[in-house]
């Protein structure tokens, strides 16, 4: 089975990644099946059409879907069965999801609880080109619109360059990131200006890790459980292969950790 990964994943940050790559070897060993690693990029996708075309692997896992993404378009040639990790509107592909809009618009409301009238927030988003940060900013402004607090202000950064020139501009009451990585970027900057989490800022993520746990203050995060996603996206590739039919969207749960930060 081969696992479609992006170079960052490298980074000992990016945990997510390492986590759902646990899941998909624990489940392919178990009926003997081997896992390979295919780093891709934008427009660099070599190491997976020499996999497929070469007809190297019998299915394939694609950890993270990008807009046009080169990747599916080769999988969808090829003929080959694979699992895509996240939503999209392909019918012919077969998703492992986390409810992702719905659940970060849910999470977004928790957060906004103990905001007074007036507050401001601001959302801090990873690049648009990766649809999991598309489908958290959808689920943001519907936590935003349903929250039913009067005269909430919020702004968004798409681009991670200008976080701290962001975070200068005023005095945020509440900020939200899209993942544990965005977030860890968004404390040093905090830290960098004494401005003191949980205290001036309520900080929370939209992905969770044992960074954010470990924080001081810890992060209130939206917990997915990376493994079990690797888990059953494997288990639905071998299921392909074997011929059997897969549902179209097939679901693992998440948790919310309402921790310190946002207290």
């Amino acid at each position: 089975i081969a696992v479609v990964v992006p170079f960052e994943a490298t980074s000992p940050q990016v945990l997510f990644f390492h986590e759902c790559l646990s899941g998909i070897i624990t489940k392919a060993s178990n009926f003997s099946y081997s896992v390979l690693v295919c780093m891709t990029g934008r427009n660099n996708i070599g190491i997976l059409e020499d996999a497929v075309e070469n007809r190297k692997v019998d299915s394939v896992i694609l950890t993270q879907p990008r807009h046009d993404d080169d990747s599916l378009r080769l999988l969808k040639r090829s003929g080959l069965p694979f699992v895509v990790i996240g939503s999209g509107s392909e019918k012919k592909a077969v998703y492992v999801d986390s409810r992702m809009k719905e659940n970060c618009s849910e999470f977004t409301k928790l957060c906004l609880k103990n905001l007074a009238k007036g507050a401001s927030v601001l959302f801090v988003c990873g690049s648009l080109d990766v649809e999991a940060n598309n489908n958290r900013l959808s689920g943001f402004l519907s936590g935003m619109e349903d929250s039913g607090i009067d005269s909430l202000q919020y702004a968004v950064c798409t681009d991670t360059s200008d976080i701290a020139g962001e975070i200068s501009l005023k005095s945020w009451s509440l900020v939200l990131c899209s993942d544990d990585v965005v977030c860890l970027q968004v404390l040093e900057i905090l830290h960098e200006k004494q401005i003191t989490v949980g205290t001036s800022v309520k900080v929370a993520s939209f992905h969770d890790s044992v960074l954010l746990e470990s924080h001081l203050p810890a992060i209130s995060a939206l917990k997915v459980d990376a493994f079990s996603l690797g888990e059953k996206s494997a288990e639905l590739a071998l299921s392909l292969i074997s011929g059997r039919k897969c549902e179209n969207v097939n679901y693992v749960d998440c948790s919310f950790q309402m921790r310190t930060s946002t207290e």
